[in-house]
């Protein structure tokens, strides 16, 4: 365990706006965990401090993976934090219902639309499939961007959003054919019925709870809620949960929490400060082990950018529990972190775009607007911060 007393302020909600109201009212955490999106907008705020100095941060980050280490680097290429968790966009599905209905796994995005179309009120072992495929498309928490981000990393090579040159990002979703896609695919999958009724509204448990009910084929999110779907306790449709190696092209999107340091920890109190980053976040000097990161992936099936813990036999072990854990690690090193998400504007686009998109889904206005719109407001965003 680790050795030094801290005193710990423990948030069972509400996290960013009583952390951020923390830092503006001038009691700062020394050290506190920020999940990605707030990169660059706490660093700017001057709220927290880069940690590039610190030579235990110069060889984690040569023990990395080199594709997930930007998920902890500011605009410039500066590390920000050590890792806490990652997880990654992935596709879910009953194998069980599958295997009643005579379907084939899909390997393209077309495919998981013409077997929703397929199953759509069949009945399997749990029920009729009313709604074949329980997405998370609400507003609240950027869930709807998180999935259509998750979807575009699966059939482009870059982010088709925004294109990103070092400091400079440019909104490209009105001019890339992927974005067009995504919002026609999720408008038809309304239109027919292929999800809920209320998907636009119905939060990520209700999404859930309908894929762990066994009344849908599929549920595209985190990676780790498999983990639950497949035990007996939380879910009727257990054990048969299963990931779908690949889409489209194969990849797909990540994202995850970091551990920070408050900028105004300096000194004697920065050196107990990154020791203590270092244990959480990291491989000990004291003892050489992955203290903190080891236990996250064996306990609760997060994910780590470190390749030694990947290979470790009890975190392989433990994911074999209730997954194949080859399948889900070849998901994982595929995938990418979305850097546009640490621009402190992004959060801001993200509210608009939504808006827009929900009502392209709804057919309310045309897909291209919606894109067209939603570049718009980026480029304003853009020239105003």
């Amino acid at each position: 365990m680790y050795s030094e007393y801290v005193t710990e302020n423990v948030y069972t909600e509400n996290y960013n706006p009583l952390t951020e109201a923390a830092f503006i009212s001038g009691s700062p955490p020394d050290v506190c965990y920020m999940q990605d999106f707030n990169r660059q907008r706490w660093l700017s705020a001057g709220w927290i401090q880069t940690i590039e100095d610190l030579p235990a941060v110069q060889e984690h980050k040569n023990m990395m993976i080199p594709t997930i280490r930007p998920m902890y680097e500011s605009a410039k290429g500066e590390m920000l934090g050590m890792p806490y968790y990652i997880a990654v966009q992935s596709l879910h599905y009953n194998s069980k219902i599958f295997e009643e209905l005579g379907l084939t796994v899909p390997k393209t995005w077309d495919d998981v639309y013409t077997l929703c179309k397929e199953a759509k009120g069949k009945t399997a072992t749990w029920g009729v499939l009313s709604s074949p495929f329980a997405p998370n498309w609400e507003k609240d928490f950027e869930h709807f961007g998180e999935f259509v981000f998750g979807m575009a990393y699966t059939i482009a090579d870059d982010d088709p959003f925004f294109a990103i040159d070092g400091e400079t990002v440019t909104p490209t979703m009105d001019s890339r054919a992927e974005c067009e896609y995504i919002l026609n695919w999720c408008r038809d999958m309304f239109k027919d019925g292929l999800v809920p009724p209320n998907a636009l509204t119905l939060d990520y448990a209700g999404e859930l709870a309908q894929f762990r009910g066994g009344t849908s084929l599929f549920f595209f999110w985190h990676h780790y809620y498999l983990k639950t779907s497949n035990n007996p306790e939380a879910s009727k449709m257990a054990p048969y949960g299963k990931f779908v190696p690949s889409l489209n092209k194969g990849g797909t999107m990540n994202l995850g929490s970091m551990y920070v340091m408050g900028a105004h920890v300096k000194g004697a109190l920065r050196d107990r400060a990154a020791n203590f980053v270092e244990y959480f976040g990291g491989k000990s000097k004291k003892n050489g082990e992955y203290n903190v990161e080891k236990r996250w992936m064996a306990e609760e099936a997060l994910l780590s950018p470190y390749p030694e813990l990947l290979a470790d036999p009890d975190v392989v072990n433990s994911f074999n529990q209730w997954t194949d854990w080859n399948v889900l690690k070849a998901i994982f090193e595929r995938s990418r972190a979305r850097q546009v998400i640490r621009e402190p504007w992004f959060t801001d686009w993200s509210v608009y775009f939504t808006d827009q998109a929900h009502l392209a889904v709804k057919g309310e206005i045309p897909v291209k607007k919606a894109l067209s719109l939603s570049a718009e407001k980026a480029k304003e965003i853009i020239a105003k911060k």
